[in-house]
């Protein structure tokens, strides 16, 4: 069946049926005041123009990575400074754990729950369980960063019958430092995202209609 995203506004197209993206439901979660707090101190215009940035640096990291594990690229030597920083903890990371490598940007979805969307990496570890990886390069890790991947890994199992052990966020900084935190119960998490998603609907009515 055929899958893409549509128009990248929270969307995807899953044969002829509309999908939601897992991050567009997570997006009625505050990430907590810090975020307010610093768009409220630097002012909401130059704000996004910083976002804006850091976002297309975000973008270059992942593309980046995706290059590195997919073995297009052996290192990071060619890239700006900036980039390579955030890139070379990644690399060394994976190499330590010994990652196998499943998947890379592998779109998922949901029949039943009617969402999709795109995991990092998904990879065996050397004991043999799996983990989905998730690329960030925000300030922080926030928790709603585990309920995406906990619907990603349910979306696998019930599509793929692949069931994940454990859902791993990867976050370089500015530094060249790197924070590595996981969990492992997924059931729990996506109990909690399906309560996000009734939430999102009861929201936003004109866009449940479009998943029924």
């Amino acid at each position: 069946m055929s899958i893409r995203a549509v128009n990248k506004r929270g969307w995807y197209e899953v044969g002829d049926q509309e999908y939601i993206s897992v991050t567009t439901v997570l997006s009625i979660i505050s990430k907590g005041d810090g975020l307010l707090n610093w768009y409220a101190k630097l002012g909401f215009e130059k704000a996004k123009e910083v976002m804006k940035e850091k976002g297309k640096r975000g973008t270059t990291v992942h593309k980046t990575i995706e290059q590195y594990l997919r073995g297009n690229i052996k290192n990071f030597d060619l890239q700006p400074k900036e980039i390579k920083t955030f890139c070379e903890p990644v690399a060394k990371w994976v190499n330590d754990m010994g990652l196998d490598i499943m998947d890379i940007e592998r779109i998922v979805y949901s029949d039943k729950s009617r969402f999709a969307g795109s995991l990092d990496i998904l990879a065996k570890l050397p004991d043999g369980k799996i983990i989905i990886g998730d690329l960030k390069t925000s300030k922080a890790i926030y928790n709603t960063y585990f309920l995406q991947l906990a619907a990603y890994a349910k979306a696998l199992q019930e599509k793929d019958k692949i069931k994940v052990d454990s859902l791993v966020i990867i976050r370089p900084d500015e530094d060249g430092e790197l924070e590595i935190q996981s969990m492992d119960n997924i059931d729990e998490l996506y109990e909690i995202f399906l309560s996000a998603l009734k939430i999102y609907k009861w929201l936003h009515p004109r866009n449940a209609l479009r998943l029924k």
